[in-house]
């Protein structure tokens, strides 16, 4: 595992994230509207909820483990609140610099969540989501089962999403072009017992989870 330097955030920056999620805090355990940038589409947390649900079940999850699983995918880019918005929703590449403060997101997230004793499940999957099988994932540089698991779940349910929905730079793709991207990166973004669960999952029944949730556009 590669160690990588913990980037302190400006102090400035999680009062900013703070204050605005005190705010919402009386939604956050009730599937807050949190999306790319801030807060968002119920369609949108719902389908990575009940995504990430499914999965959970083909892995036998118990009831706490899946609620906290519900909760925390809607909540997993709660970070981004303190992003800039140009930064979010640049339609082209994003610079060095740029890229280095999106990345700050998770970390963001993760700090925010931390005055909420209820979310500290919750907060470890918001922290580890871009993390990657094989250890070449942000921030810490996790591999194998050293990430959480319902980190690892929900990285499945967030490129599944990316890939089935709109985003600035691209049009959504098909539920098949999801499957087969994230079949092609088993084993190394993502925990290959995980995806051939996620495989499992038949088409039809994805099709059928998206289109309970028109804003996904697989």
């Amino acid at each position: 595992m590669r160690e990588l330097p913990h980037r302190r955030q400006p102090a400035s920056v999680l009062r900013t994230a703070r204050h605005r999620i005190q705010r919402i805090r009386p939604s956050l355990t009730r599937h807050p509207r949190l999306n790319h940038t801030g807060v968002t589409a119920e369609q949108e947390q719902q389908a990575h909820a009940a995504i990430s649900r499914l999965i959970g079940e083909y892995c036998g999850l118990s009831d706490k483990q899946l609620r906290q699983l519900e909760l925390g995918a809607p909540l997993h880019d709660i970070g981004k609140i303190a992003i800039p918005r140009n930064v979010l929703m640049k339609p082209s590449k994003l610079t060095n610099e740029e890229w280095r403060v999106m990345k700050e997101h998770p970390a963001i997230g993760h700090h925010v969540l931390t005055g909420f004793p209820e979310l500290t499940e919750e907060a470890e999957v918001i922290f580890s989501h871009h993390e990657t099988y094989d250890d070449s994932g942000y921030p810490q540089g996790l591999n194998g089962e050293r990430i959480p698991l319902g980190a690892r779940i929900f990285s499945i349910v967030d490129t599944f999403d990316a890939i089935t929905s709109d985003r600035p730079h691209r049009t959504a793709q098909s539920v098949n072009a999801a499957r087969n991207e994230i079949g092609r990166v088993s084993g190394q973004q993502f925990d290959p017992k995980l995806v051939n669960m996620f495989l499992g999952i038949s088409p039809e029944e994805l099709h059928a989870l998206l289109d309970q949730y028109p804003d996904q556009q697989g």
